[in-house]
This record gives C-alpha cells, sequence and structure tokens, in this order.
C-alpha cells in the first residue's frame, strides 16, 4: 500500500478555514473547524485522485493568515502523531522480542533488563493473548471466555 502525499494551502477567513491542494487543481474545501477541514480535504483528496478509502494519505499544511501559535501547536500535534506511529511500532517489536528470548530459555528478569522495562511488565507481555482475540482488546476476550 503506497502512500500518497499532498501539500494543502490553508488559510483562515472569518472564522472559516479554507484549504486548496497545492499544484492539484480543484482540490479545494472548507469548513468551521481545522478538525473538519482535516476531513474534508481527506475526503475531497480520496475523491479527486480516486483514492481507495485504506490507502495512506499523507498532507502537510502550509498556513496563510494563521496565528504562529496555531501553527506551532500543529507541528507539536504532528510530532505526537508521528510519535505514537513509533511507540506502538516499538511495542510491538519488543513483545515479539520478548517471546524470541523466552523461547530461548532467557528468564523475565534478563528479558526486562534487555528492554528496559519491568520484570511484572514483561510478564504482562509474555501472558497476553495471542491471535486475534488480543487485537479486538481484553473486552473482546472476556466474551469469547
Amino acid at each position: 500500500m503506497s502512500t500518497e502525499a499532498y501539500v494543502v494551502h490553508v488559510t483562515r477567513e472569518d472564522g472559516v478555514w479554507l484549504g486548496e491542494v497545492v499544484a492539484r487543481e480543484g482540490i479545494q474545501t472548507y469548513a468551521r473547524t481545522f478538525s473538519g477541514l482535516k476531513r474534508e480535504m481527506d475526503e475531497a483528496i480520496r475523491v479527486m485522485d480516486d483514492l481507495d478509502d485504506d490507502q495512506e494519505v499523507s498532507v502537510s499544511w502550509a498556513f496563510d493568515n494563521v496565528e504562529e501559535a496555531f501553527i506551532d501547536a500543529n507541528d507539536i500535534g504532528a510530532r505526537r502523531k508521528q510519535l505514537d506511529t513509533e511507540v506502538s511500532a516499538l511495542a510491538r517489536r519488543a513483545a515479539e522480542m520478548a517471546a524470541v528470548l523466552q523461547a530461548k530459555g532467557y528468564s523475565v528478569r534478563d528479558i526486562s533488563g534487555a528492554l528496559e522495562m519491568s520484570p511484572g511488565r514483561v510478564s504482562q507481555i509474555l501472558t497476553a493473548p495471542k491471535g486475534p482475540q488480543a487485537a479486538k482488546g481484553p473486552q473482546a476476550a472476556k466474551r469469547a471466555s
């Protein structure tokens, strides 16, 4: 699955957010809130470029007539989103590695030292449900039993 990248020029006039994709004629929309503009812009891009619903769309926001504090806040939000993605990937990799090390005979304490987490957390990871029920969360696992 490929990621399409777009730059959106954003302005705010009379309390309304306006967005237009740079270098792509016809992809523009507006909304009362920035969150709404993000949703509307995602939909407009998907429709105009005939993208699948599951295809990832990467948007960079180029602001004009918007306060610097808001632009800074948006940059912080983008960085938080990036870090959340990285944390999720690290958590999956740590769980995989804990299982590999356990299968090779390492103790929970050795694994916790290598992964820089408490032995209790390593035990939780190693005893967590695996497979489809785990992906649905703890409530689904309880209902299934």
